[in-house]
């Protein structure tokens, strides 16, 4: 029975200290980039996204361009997730998620707009 419990303790002590270490590689990550590509001949947009402020830049090539809210954004954790259109012509959407609130806004015309919640 001593022999099991010394095996327990030594156990979760390598456990504690493997899991001591790593705690700065399960930290999340500042920024997270989608690559829409919209067809054809069409050079593919490369948004950026800050992921604790939600907020989003884009490029076709060198410099990066600022995506537009209406009313400010509060912090949060958010994702972009795209959609292309089924028509081949180039069509996309990009929608934008607060994982905590659950809100969405979709991206039109370079600008933000929220989708409202059902009532």
């Amino acid at each position: 029975m001593q022999r099991l419990m010394h095996s327990a303790t030594g156990l979760f002590l390598l456990v504690a200290v493997t899991c001591a270490g790593a705690t700065a590689s399960l930290a999340a990550s500042a920024y997270e980039v989608t690559v829409v590509t919209p067809g054809g001949n069409a050079t593919p947009v490369i948004y950026r996204l800050n992921v604790a402020t939600g907020e989003v830049s884009y490029t076709y090539g060198v410099n990066f361009s600022g995506t537009k809210d209406p009313q400010p954004v509060p912090q949060g954790v958010y994702r972009l997730y795209s959609a292309a259109g089924a028509d081949g012509k180039g069509n996309y959407w990009l929608y934008r998620l607060e994982t905590q609130s659950g809100r969405l806004w979709v991206l039109g015309a370079g600008v933000w707009n929220e989708i409202a919640p059902a009532k």
